[in-house]
């Protein structure tokens, strides 16, 4: 699709629309600002208890069901967008009886003494909580951190900060907002989220689920 798009010169972006919240946006201004210093360490996870049904696409190996890629791509999406590709991955995953995912659990190491944790299930409800942990505070954005309304900074010295956020609807509109933002200004991709992030993404994705033994009909033919 990358390379299809920019053969024919038009516009293309993943919907990953968590990347357009408002919280996403603070949590970077933050990081941006230094408030927290260098980042150390990023702890994400994403999981909730989902109604067995092997022939629903979350469960169905033939529709790509799993937890990795359906929900666990938005812990690795934080984790890409603040540390880039990590140098090592290590990650195991429980593969239950329709033969998909249903929980992840990885651990990414850098070069540059950064280390992310995440994790991701269809199995058990989860906090549903990011920390971004620096060298003077952190950040936690708040529970079902992917779409989430709050987020709070924690400094070394003890003072603390919150920030709320008022959607107009689910959150999508700021994914919408970028799209038509981009279209008006005849651009070919975003730059919040450009193509080579995608493509950074899935290889990650890849690079888990090798480690996983997590396999599609895909990977065969």
């Amino acid at each position: 699709m990358v390379s299809k798009a920019r053969d024919k010169n038009v516009f293309l972006m993943e919907a990953l629309w968590t990347r357009f919240i408002p919280a996403i946006k603070k949590a970077l201004e933050l990081i941006e600002s230094g408030a927290i210093g260098d980042i150390v360490h990023i702890k994400a996870d994403f999981g909730y208890k989902a109604q067995y049904d092997p022939a629903w696409r979350l469960f169905n190996k033939e529709l790509g069901g799993g937890s990795l890629l359906d929900i666990g791509i938005y812990p690795v999406f934080l984790i890409l967008l603040l540390l880039g590709e990590p140098d090592e991955i290590a990650a195991d995953a429980i593969i239950g009886r329709t033969g998909v995912d249903e929980l992840v659990s990885a651990y990414f190491k850098y070069n540059n003494g950064k280390m992310a944790t995440l994790y991701s299930t269809l199995i058990a409800d989860t906090p549903g909580e990011a920390e971004i942990s620096g060298t003077k505070g952190y950040i936690r954005i708040n529970h079902m951190w992917h779409m989430s309304r709050s987020l709070v900074l924690h400094l070394n010295d003890g003072q603390t900060e919150s920030f709320e956020f008022s959607y107009k609807g689910m959150g999508y509109e700021y994914e919408a907002a970028e799209v038509t933002n981009c279209l008006q200004r005849d651009l070919k991709e975003s730059g919040l989220l450009p193509l080579d992030f995608s493509l950074s993404l899935i290889r990650v994705l890849d690079r888990m689920r090798k480690k996983c033994g997590i396999k599609y009909q895909a990977d065969r033919d």
